[in-house]
């Protein structure tokens, strides 16, 4: 026996509640970059911080994984769902408090042969600021564009180094497709993050 839909509707509400602050501070300051604030700015905090989420995803599974919703799981999830969203909000407190300012990325933009518009930051915070403005850009980090610049061939790169200011041309072939660069190996793109005490939020 499963939850019913209809406990399945609430409890995915609270999940959304939580998740709507998450990205609200994901656009304020950048996905991941509040974390690593209050880490460098109070590491007793973010510890405690790291705790609240690791009692509010066990509360969740356990009412996801519950034959039944219970009254006292229900109570426990929303109980640790309003926790998880004071806790965000008191890293964002403290990342105010402190003077650190708010992400405000620096895009350079150019349009490809396709029409599409490429982006271009330097982190993957500064990403997330731009996707979550909602403009259809395609968005590269400086990271990603090194990947990009590795799979070049080495006498390409060779040329940029050998003669200073040197420009690179396509070859006919590659002007008739979409992509300059015969993509044969896949590219190793983003990093996983890891993740992990009754806080006071």
């Amino acid at each position: 026996m499963a939850i019913t839909p209809e406990d399945a509707d609430t409890l995915t509400g609270f999940f959304e509640a939580v998740d709507v602050v998450r990205s609200d501070m994901a656009v304020k300051w950048g996905t991941g970059r509040l974390e690593l604030i209050a880490g460098r700015l109070n590491p007793a905090l973010l510890a405690r911080f790291r705790g609240q989420q690791v009692r509010w995803r066990d509360a969740l599974k356990a009412a996801w994984d519950a034959d039944y919703l219970t009254r006292d799981a229900l109570a426990l999830v929303e109980q640790k769902s309003g926790a998880m969203q004071r806790a965000w909000l008191a890293l964002d407190a403290a990342a105010a408090e402190a003077g650190e300012r708010e992400i405000a990325p620096w895009v350079w933009e150019c349009e490809l042969e396709d029409g599409t518009i490429a982006a271009f930051v330097q982190d993957d915070a500064q990403a997330s600021k731009v996707l979550h403005e909602g403009r259809h850009v395609a968005v590269y980090t400086v990271k990603e564009i090194a990947a990009l610049i590795d799979a070049v061939p080495n006498a390409l790169k060779l040329a940029k180094v050998t003669f200073p200011g040197a420009k690179l041309q396509l070859p006919e072939p590659y002007t008739r497709i979409r992509s300059p660069i015969p993509w044969n190996d896949p590219i190793p793109f983003g990093e996983a993050a890891a993740e992990e005490e009754e806080a006071p939020f």
